[in-house]
């Protein structure tokens, strides 16, 4: 039929190839003035020019790694909450920064500190949750023990075993009278039905996807929300690579049995996690999710100290609320985010359109410009940006006596319990709407602090030029640097792109094993034994920039114990490969190999 209306002759064919080749090269100039690095800005050049049959359309949904209407409104939003915030998501506990620099350096942990934007803080206890079973009966324990609230955030949430139990056991606290907030990622969850989450919005759970207003576009497409958190009544978090499915307990066979590693956290590090998921919250519904945890004797002029006292460890619990408080609206109604503004009523959307219902707007909030008003709107909005102080700098180190001046329970320190752990701590949240590229610039800083040892696990295997040259410089060093990676694969184009960095890591010195047993997931790293961080990031460029991701850092010699020894365990279930494993392959793969590299970028 279609050959009936469009002649295939050769003037027609020729025509079609020419276009194509002329929209290739067009769209390769714009990859270079737009694309965010230069590698990648040759990756899609060359292939664009090359192959445009295969890669215009890829290009229109994930060729530019900048959206700049998205990009600044989330650090306009970012940074006037957090500006308004500041004083209350300061952590009441003492800032542990000294101790931290005592054991990676201070210049390590001053630039940690200024890059995530959370201070290092003490008093905390985390416990190591290994696979899927050991992780969701943690979680489902927390949930059905929730009392006041329940902040839920996923990539991929499926309708299958775990996530209707997920479902119902949300449903039942909400029917309790519990505030339960679930974020799922429009595109990781793109085959979630509408009836899933119909449910436990009619059961009064308050659900939204992350995703923009319109169906399809590059900025979806490309900025996935890729965390993973759970907190609940803010005395427990969550935080790891598992997502909401049965192939994660390990029931999807050719993957079967699951690697993956989770994170429980006590203690002040909470607020932190809590904060990064009232971001997501507040850049998706536009409203502040109501976190108090209130008390029965409250008296009307001190209930924010009421609701801190009901646990000292947690103080900072308080802080997610404290700027709805200040500004004279309510937890869950719009927020004044400019002094001065006048606020107007306007009519609640409707719940079917999947936004949240709006009750406040701001009178003099700008509507979305374009052409030249846009671009000075940007340009005032960078100027106000760039203002963001530094963070003090690092005290000098006391000596070795005195690097512990506060113990476990000592009176002195804010909310300690005495016999509490005492594990210190700094949340890492990173996405593309970083000024700087966060992700990146953490593992190179981690790295580069490594005396004797970097162990990582990633699923996929595909640093940028940063990374690799911090993994290079510490084999220079002495540094022990080993990379565990899957030996099965998930995804044909990114498994292949993998395998050539592998081998470009091996003539660098760095040591490559394969997980033997199912697929490796788990997203950790072991520095020296003094810190070890669990997250969810890959080292790839997906995580360093285009992904929102959630990292924990622990800087504690018995945490960082444990995490050496379940990665003992799991090296002990693996191959160390060699130079072989690429030169012995067939000609094919290895071409195969190379061209799944030149889309690096965007894996």
């Amino acid at each position: 039929m279609f050959a009936h209306w469009i002649p295939l002759d050769a003037l027609h064919v020729g025509s079609l190839i020419a276009l194509a080749h002329l929209l290739g090269v067009a769209m390769a100039f714009h990859a270079v003035a737009n694309t965010r690095t230069s590698q990648g800005a040759i990756a899609w050049a060359v292939a664009l020019i090359a192959m445009p049959y295969l890669t215009v359309i890829p290009y229109l949904f994930l060729g530019s790694s900048r959206f700049a209407g998205y990009v600044d409104a989330r650090r306009l939003g970012n940074q006037r909450m957090r500006t308004q915030t500041r004083g209350a998501h300061a952590s009441r506990h003492m800032d542990d920064g000294g101790y931290a620099a005592a054991q990676l350096g201070a210049n390590t942990t001053r630039a940690l500190t200024y890059l995530a934007d959370m201070p290092f803080v003490a008093g905390n206890a985390l416990r190591l949750l290994v696979n899927g079973r050991a992780t969701f009966d943690a979680i489902f324990d927390a949930i059905d023990s929730a009392q006041h609230f329940i902040a839920i955030q996923f990539f991929i949430v499926r309708d299958d075993a775990l996530g209707r139990a997920l479902r119902d056991r949300l449903l039942a606290r909400a029917a309790a009278g519990v505030k339960v907030y679930f974020l799922y990622d429009g595109i990781g969850s793109y085959d979630l039905p509408r009836s899933y989450v119909e449910r436990l919005h009619a059961g009064g759970v308050e659900i939204r996807a992350f995703a923009t207003r319109k169906f399809i576009n590059r900025f979806q497409l490309n900025f996935r929300n890729h965390r993973k958190i759970v907190v609940v009544d803010g005395q427990r978090a969550y935080v790891g690579g598992l997502n909401v499915g049965v192939e994660y307990l390990g029931e999807k066979p050719r993957l079967s049995p699951w690697r993956d590693t989770h994170l429980e956290l006590r203690g002040p590090i909470v607020a932190n996690v809590q904060f990064a998921f009232l971001e997501d919250w507040y850049w998706v519904t536009q409203r502040l999710p109501d976190f108090r945890v209130p008390s029965a004797d409250a008296q009307a002029g001190d209930a924010r100290e009421a609701w801190a006292s009901v646990d000292p460890t947690i103080a900072r619990d308080v802080a997610l609320s404290d700027l709805a408080l200040d500004e004279g609206v309510e937890p869950g109604r719009d927020v004044a985010l400019q002094s001065g503004a006048q606020i107007v009523p306007q009519a609640q959307a409707s719940p079917a359109e999947g936004h949240a219902a709006v009750s406040e707007t701001r009178h003099d909030a700008p509507a979305p410009q374009s052409g030249a008003h846009a671009a000075d709107e940007t340009n005032d909005l960078d100027q106000a940006l760039d203002v963001v102080p530094l963070p003090p700098p690092v005290p000098p180190l006391e000596p070795p006596e005195l690097l512990h001046p506060f113990r476990p329970g000592d009176p002195r320190v804010p909310g300690r319990r005495p016999g509490t752990p005492d594990v210190r701590c700094q949340v890492i949240a990173t996405g593309p709407a970083d000024r700087q590229e966060t992700a990146s610039l953490f593992f190179v800083e981690a790295i580069n602090a490594a005396r004797h040892r970097v162990w990582i696990t990633t699923p996929y295997l595909i640093p940028d030029e940063a990374v690799f040259a911090a993994l290079r410089l510490a084999v220079m060093r002495g540094v022990d640097v080993r990379i565990m990676i899957p030996s099965r694969r998930d995804h044909f184009v990114v498994f292949e792109a993998s395998t050539r960095h592998a081998h470009d890591a091996l003539k660098a010195g760095i040591r490559i094993y394969r997980y033997r047993p199912g697929f490796l997931h788990q997203k950790v790293m072991l520095i020296d034994d003094r810190a070890a961080s669990v997250g969810t990031a890959n080292l790839d460029n997906r995580s360093f920039r285009l992904n929102f991701e959630m990292i924990v850092l622990a800087v504690d010699r018995d945490f960082a114990g444990k995490v050496e020894a379940m990665l003992v365990e799991d090296f002990a279930h693996c191959f160390e490969i060699d130079a072989s494993e690429y030169t012995r392959a067939p000609a094919w793969r290895r071409l195969t190999m190379t061209i799944a590299r030149l889309f690096s970028p965007i894996l």
